[in-house]
């Protein structure tokens, strides 16, 4: 099966946890599974996700900080949040954070797999997008440096712009 993305899945649920991830896995996608907010930020800051999916209540979350505390660990990644106490105030908050679906458990399957589908897709693209420019950023230092290198006098004046284009 074709690598799908990989996706964090962090809910003290464990029949929920296991099985979402054995679901997605089945689906092609690699899935790491934690039991709170905790042990999700440890994981989200030593590892490169597409996607997060987090229950609301759950350790450490009571007021939604694992998904306040995404963009200084994980700038830019997708979060659907889950929940089995759906609330107008969780869903109000989810709306104000960068969150691209709220679920409501139990949840519908193929609901859930066409937002991790997409939202993986996006995540990718952006990242692949993010680090292309970061490549292209150190491109134009370089190219920059050379072009100080090339007009500063060198003896030998023809031998200048190769000098300066091996230096770097």
């Amino acid at each position: 099966m074709e690598y799908q993305g990989r996706v964090l899945i962090a809910d003290d649920e464990e029949i929920f946890l296991h099985s979402t991830a054995d679901l997605l896995r089945r689906e092609g996608f690699e899935c790491d599974c934690v039991l709170d907010a905790d042990a999700a930020l440890d994981k989200l800051r030593n590892n490169d996700y597409d996607l997060l999916i987090a229950d609301i209540k759950m350790p450490g979350n009571p007021e939604l900080e694992l998904v306040h505390q995404l963009p200084e660990v994980a700038q830019g990644l997708p979060v659907i949040l889950v929940t089995g106490y759906p609330s107008l105030r969780s869903a109000i908050q989810s709306v104000q954070l960068p969150v691209v679906a709220y679920m409501v458990k139990p949840i519908d399957i193929d609901e859930l797999l066409g937002h991790v589908r997409t939202h993986t897709e996006v995540s990718r693209t952006y990242r692949i997008v993010r680090r292309t420019r970061e490549r292209i950023e150190g491109y134009t230092r370089d190219l920059g440096q050379i072009e100080q290198l090339m007009r500063t006098p060198v003896e030998g004046a023809a031998a200048a712009p190769v000098e300066a284009f091996m230096t770097l």
